[in-house]
């Protein structure tokens, strides 16, 4: 290549060629400066052309990338959007609407959880099942409306009773579960008769209309986890000493064992 351009010619070349350098992060040896001096006197169409090219390839490669960053940023925030709505979803999933307490569903997958526990540590586990006395009466006098604030109320005590560990749920209509990890029935039969006191104190009313309901009672069953026993095992023996408990005059809680039932009244 024949370089004849005059000084001040040669100089703006200089000036060009040290600018592609740097634009483009190279180094100023002897073939990189004759490139980019070539390119910049424009003596050299084929060079300029195949330059081109390599450049506008490589401006597309990065504006893909670009593109692509912004995309996998838009679906990583979709993800998580996602993954909130799916959690809220599950939790719904596992929550009565009535009461917000933990239900049936929930309550089985808790247990299956604490089964497991169980049998690692070792550690005992206890279940107490809980039926509102004379419910129907309730809804047959006041409505249903007024059973359905009962239910709720009813379910507030039970929440003020549990610790952060414990698992208060709605088994079915005015039937709820309590679930003590790590609790003896000696444990889980406190924690009944704290829920009794209360509700031996509390005096119900229509909110609306301030008419009285009176005290409402409930019949309690109380059984303890045993090795090897099933979620349903151990509800359906809870289950069974309530049912003892509604038999026997209501109002009782009753522990479940396989020799005898043990009751306890206010009787």
């Amino acid at each position: 290549m024949n370089y004849s351009e005059s000084p001040p010619q040669a100089g703006e070349f200089l000036r060009l060629t040290l600018g592609f350098l740097a634009k483009h992060n190279l180094s100023a040896t002897p073939v990189n400066y004759t490139v980019w001096y070539e390119y910049a006197s424009g003596k050299n169409p084929k060079l300029i052309q195949a330059i081109n090219q390599m450049l506008d390839t490589t401006k597309a490669i990065i504006q893909s990338g670009s593109r692509l960053q912004t995309r996998m940023k838009v679906s990583s925030e979709d993800l998580k959007q996602l993954h909130k709505e799916l959690e809220i979803s599950q939790k719904e999933a596992r929550t009565d609407a009535l009461t917000g307490l933990t239900n049936r569903r929930g309550l089985e997958r808790r247990l299956e959880i604490e089964r497991i526990r169980a049998r690692q540590n070792n550690a005992p586990f206890s279940v107490i099942m809980l039926d509102i006395d004379h419910f129907k009466a309730v809804n047959d006098t006041f409505g249903h409306l007024v059973g359905d604030s009962l239910l709720k109320g009813f379910a507030a005590i039970l929440s003020s009773q549990v610790r952060r560990n414990d698992l208060a749920a709605r088994y079915g209509g005015e039937e709820f579960v309590i679930l003590l990890p790590e609790t003896t029935v000696e444990g889980a039969y406190v924690v009944s008769e704290k829920i009794r006191n209360i509700l031996c104190k509390k005096e119900w009313t229509i909110k609306e209309s301030g008419k009285r309901i009176g005290q409402i009672k409930a019949s309690m069953g109380i059984a303890q986890h045993k090795l090897n026993e099933t979620g349903n095992q151990v509800i359906t023996r809870a289950d069974e000493a309530m049912y003892h408990a509604k038999s026997t005059g209501r109002d009782r809680i009753v522990i479940h064992s396989d020799l005898r039932m043990h009751s306890t009244s206010t009787n």
